[in-house]
């Protein structure tokens, strides 16, 4: 256990996540690829991997202000049931891995499972 206070987690979560938002808000602003979403304007994986960081930084209360793509691109993502159904900080979170709830899972099988039906595959029967 790390014995640090509320301020000391809050600030260390945010310098990760800042770091790592800095270097991802670059490549997406330059990339030509980039478009409604992270590649293109169709969903895809970066997208369900870029949310939960999204939500992290809010726990946090990390300020996302220089980050205009990765928001822009967040509230696409949230305009779709896929991912509104998984958020991180509303209800109906379904996905148990190994016995117990884990959230992060949580929400990349509920996200999953949904964009799987709704591009025409069949759902994923177990998500672990």
């Amino acid at each position: 256990e790390l014995k640090q206070d509320d301020d000391a987690v809050r600030h260390w979560f945010n310098h990760w996540i800042a770091t790592g938002f800095t270097g991802i808000e670059a490549t997406l602003a330059a990339s030509k690829a980039t478009g409604r979403f992270c590649y293109g304007d169709s969903p895809g994986l970066a997208d369900i991997c870029l949310v939960p960081q999204i939500f992290n930084s809010m726990r946090y209360a990390l300020d996302l202000s220089p980050y205009p793509t990765i928001q822009r691109i967040h509230k696409a993502c949230m305009a779709l049931p896929a991912f509104d159904l998984g958020h991180a900080l509303g209800e109906g979170w379904n996905c148990v891995v190994n016995g117990d709830f884990d959230s992060e899972a949580g929400f990349a099988c509920v996200v999953a499972t949904d964009m799987s039906a709704a591009m025409g595959g069949p759902p994923p029967e177990t998500m672990t």
